[in-house]
Formats: structure tokens, C-alpha cells, sequence
């Protein structure tokens, strides 16, 4: 009798607790677990895989690249490089790659598309997808700063006078490397720098 009363008291007591403390366990705030993918991450600046698993445009745009570069005489200025990316968290490296993005399609490419260069047709068109896809890609908190570094880069082009839209059909290698590293897929999980990566 001893052993089932002990028993018993531990069972009311059991009860007692769990209806005492009920309300306040479903009252309690529960915190929201965040998304890992969506953690510091515009979701707008981001770019299919797909554009970058596109060999044959990858190719057309490193051949044009390479076209232009050989007639570029100068070989110390350049237009995209890492202080293009001064001072830009990696969250806002792809909203900046989109400014340069449009600027070189509207400044550069559009005008140039009857030209002499191979592939220019192509690699427009395929930028321009792209140019779409980042429509809604809007900056975080570093405007300012974005914006310096854009005013710097196309102080740069006024600089190189005439031949600047050849040095920028030049880097379109640049470009792309830089729209992968700063928009594709992968900046879900891991940001890679923005240091100048062009494969020679």
C-alpha cells in the first residue's frame, strides 16, 4: 500500500504541474527560426545557375574579350577591378555588378551590336537576360558608398576618352566572372570575394 500511495501522489502531483504550467508554455513566445538562405541575402540580386552553366555562351564571351584585348594598348588602367568593390559588403556587391551591368549595355554593347567584333550579337542578347533577371535587385544600406565607387569607375571611362568602350568590351570576362561570384546561386551559402579573378 505504502509503494502505491507514493505512487499515486506522484501522479497528482504530475497533473498539478502540467495544468498549472500549460498556459504558460502555450503563451510563451516561440522564436522564429530564420532561413539560412535568406540571411542577409536580397533575394532579388540573385542569377540562375543556368547562366553560368552556359558554356558556349561563357566561351562567346571570353573569345570577344579576348578580341578586344588585343587591340588594347593599355595595359594599366582597368575599368573593373577591386577598388570597384572598396568598402561594399558582399550583400551589396551584386546590386553594384548590376549598375555596372547596365551601363555597360547601354553605353557599351547596345551601340556597338552592328560592329566588327564576333559574337557581339550573342553575348548582348544573353547579357540583357541577365540585365532582366536583376531588375528588382535593390541595395541593403550602402548607397553612398556604392555610389562613389560607380562615379569613380565612370570617371574613369571619361578619362580613357574613345577607347574605353574597347577596354570594357575587353573585360566582359571580368563582367561575367564578377556577376557569378557576386549574384549566382551559391551566394545562398557562401559569399566569395571580389577581388579580380580573370582566368589568363
Amino acid at each position: 500500500m505504502g509503494v502505491l500511495q507514493q505512487w499515486m501522489n506522484c501522479s497528482v502531483l504530475s497533473w498539478v504541474l502540467v495544468f498549472y504550467c500549460l498556459p504558460f508554455l502555450l503563451i510563451s513566445p516561440v522564436p522564429l527560426k530564420k532561413d539560412g538562405a535568406t540571411v542577409g541575402c536580397n533575394s532579388s540580386c540573385i542569377l540562375r545557375k543556368g547562366y553560368f552553366d552556359n558554356h558556349y555562351m561563357r566561351k562567346c564571351i571570353n573569345d570577344l574579350a579576348k578580341q578586344a584585348s588585343s587591340s588594347d594598348k593599355d595595359t594599366v588602367n582597368r575599368l573593373i577591378s577591386s577598388q570597384l568593390f572598396l568598402r561594399v559588403k558582399a550583400k551589396d556587391q551584386c546590386y553594384l555588378m548590376k549598375k555596372v551591368l547596365n551601363f555597360t549595355l547601354e553605353e557599351v554593347l547596345l551601340p556597338e551590336s552592328e560592329s566588327q567584333y564576333h559574337h557581339i550579337q550573342d553575348v548582348t542578347n544573353f547579357l540583357i537576360k541577365m540585365q532582366n533577371e536583376l531588375k528588382a535587385c535593390k541595395h541593403t544600406e550602402q548607397k553612398p558608398q556604392i555610389e562613389n565607387n560607380f562615379e569613380k569607375l565612370k570617371n574613369k571611362t571619361r578619362e580613357l576618352g574613345e577607347s574605353w568602350r574597347n577596354k570594357a568590351i575587353g573585360e566582359l570576362d571580368l563582367l561575367f566572372q564578377h556577376l557569378e561570384s557576386s549574384c549566382s546561386q551559391e551566394r545562398l551559402l557562401q559569399a566569395k570575394p571580389a577581388g579580380s579573378t580573370r582566368k589568363e
